[in-house]
C-alpha cells in the first residue's frame, strides 16, 4: 500500500496505524535507516541531508529522466554522498521489501518508483487548507498559520512539478489512486479503519 499526501493530512499518522491494523511494516524513516545501514553511514546525517531541501526528491525524480535508479547507484567512498545516491539507495530498499513482504510506504513518490502489482494499493490524502493549516501549527511543525500556508503552498507546487515531470500525470488527479480521502471528513483513528477495511476488501478482491 502507498499513501500519497498533502502536507498537514496526517499521512504519517495514518500510515502507522494502517500498518498496526494489517500487522505489517510502515516504511517511513525505516527506509532512511535501512538506506544508511546500506550506504555504511550515520542515520541522523541521511535524515538531515533529506530535510536540508524540501526540492529533495523533485531534484531526484528529475534525475532520473537521466536513467533507472539501479544505473546511478556507485557504493561511496567517503562520508559525502550525492542526492542521486541516495536517492537510488532508498529506492532499492523499497524495491527490495516490497518484493519480501507486505508493506506501508507513506510518501516518497512510492507509486511511481515501485513496479506495478495487481495486489498495490495506491491510496490519496487531502483536506481542506484549514484543516492542514490547523494540523501543522498543532503539532508544532510550523510557528504560526501564516507560515504554514507558505509550507503547505511550497510543498503542492513542487509535488505537482515533479509528478508531471516524471509521469505526464496529474498529482492529485483521482484516476492515478485506486481511493482519494479526504481526512477532514472523520476522525483520524476512523480513517485509518476505514482504508485497512479498503485494503483488505481489494486485496482480497485480486486474490480470490
Amino acid at each position: 500500500m502507498t499513501l500519497a499526501r498533502q502536507l498537514g493530512c496526517g499521512g504519517s499518522s495514518l500510515g502507522q496505524r494502517i500498518a498496526e491494523n494489517l500487522n505489517v511494516r510502515c516504511l517511513d524513516r525505516e527506509i532512511i535507516s535501512r538506506a544508511a545501514q546500506q550506504l555504511a553511514l550515520d542515520e541522523a546525517e541521511l535524515a538531515e541531508r533529506e530535510e536540508r531541501s524540501s526540492s529533495f526528491w523533485e531534484r531526484m525524480l528529475r534525475g532520473m529522466s537521466m536513467g533507472p535508479p539501479e544505473a546511478l547507484y556507485h557504493p561511496p567512498t567517503a562520508l559525502s554522498i550525492s542526492d542521486r545516491e541516495l536517492f537510488t539507495a532508498e529506492t532499492q530498499v523499497m524495491q527490495t521489501i516490497a518484493e519480501q513482504e507486505d508493506c506501508v510506504i507513506v510518501g516518497r513518490v512510492a507509486a511511481h518508483v515501485l513496479p506495478a502489482h495487481p495486489g498495490m494499493v495506491n491510496i490519496f490524502l487531502y483536506a481542506p487548507l484549514s484543516f492542514r493549516t490547523q494540523r501543522m501549527v498543532e503539532n508544532s511543525h510550523a510557528a504560526d498559520e501564516a507560515q504554514a500556508r507558505a509550507m503547505i503552498a511550497q510543498s503542492d507546487e513542487s509535488r505537482k512539478r515533479f509528478i508531471a515531470q516524471m509521469t505526464g500525470r496529474e498529482w492529485d488527479d483521482a484516476k492515478n489512486y485506486h481511493l482519494c480521502v479526504d481526512t477532514s471528513a472523520l476522525p483520524l483513528p476512523e480513517i485509518a479503519d476505514f482504508l485497512t477495511d479498503f485494503v483488505r476488501r481489494k486485496t482480497a478482491h485480486v486474490t480470490g
